[in-house]
């Protein structure tokens, strides 16, 4: 009884046959099937577009935190002055095309935020989050002019520590 129609069936419970697919048939996934799949793929794309604003925040926190105080260090003072170059020139150069003070941070972020849903953004990273941290609507010319303040300040102090004051150590010694 062992022919080769029944084998391995003795093998599986009762009404538990081995479906076979034959070549040239089909399995056409049902609406549900196809909606179900579509929430499942949309929901890993949501989680990828917080996943790269949060980390896109890092990032901006991080390079904001830097310009401001990468000179403290000596260590760190020629990496200062690259970020801060490299911020001036997107600022002042990139800016003639884009609009002063551009950021491409902030242009991918804000394309992120946008896709997450989220509308009104102001021109400015800084803006932005010093009203959600303060939670009003500070006025943009007054975060404009703060950054700005602190920036040239910072240009100051960098162009000053890695030409000037290293000039003056070198003359003494």
């Amino acid at each position: 009884m062992n022919d080769s129609k029944n084998l391995g069936k003795d093998k599986l419970p009762a009404g538990r046959e081995h479906k076979v697919f034959t070549k040239g048939t089909k399995h056409t996934p049902t609406l549900k099937t196809k909606l179900s799949l579509y929430k499942s793929f949309l929901s890993s794309i949501n989680v990828v577009l917080k996943f790269l604003d949060i980390f896109l925040t890092f990032a901006h926190l991080a390079l904001i935190g830097f310009n401001l105080f990468g000179w403290i260090w000596p260590k760190t003072r020629k990496a200062h002055l690259i970020t801060v170059a490299a911020t001036a020139f997107s600022w002042f150069i990139l800016g003639i095309w884009f609009g002063w003070g551009y950021c491409p941070i902030t242009d991918w972020q804000w394309k992120v935020k946008e896709k997450l849903g989220e509308t009104n953004l102001p021109n400015s990273f800084i803006k932005y989050y010093a009203d959600k941290i303060s939670g009003k609507n500070i006025d943009p010319p007054i975060v404009d002019t703060a950054t700005l303040i602190s920036f040239l300040i910072v240009i100051v102090l960098t162009v000053y520590l890695n030409f000037f004051k290293r000039k003056l150590s070198i003359h003494k010694s």
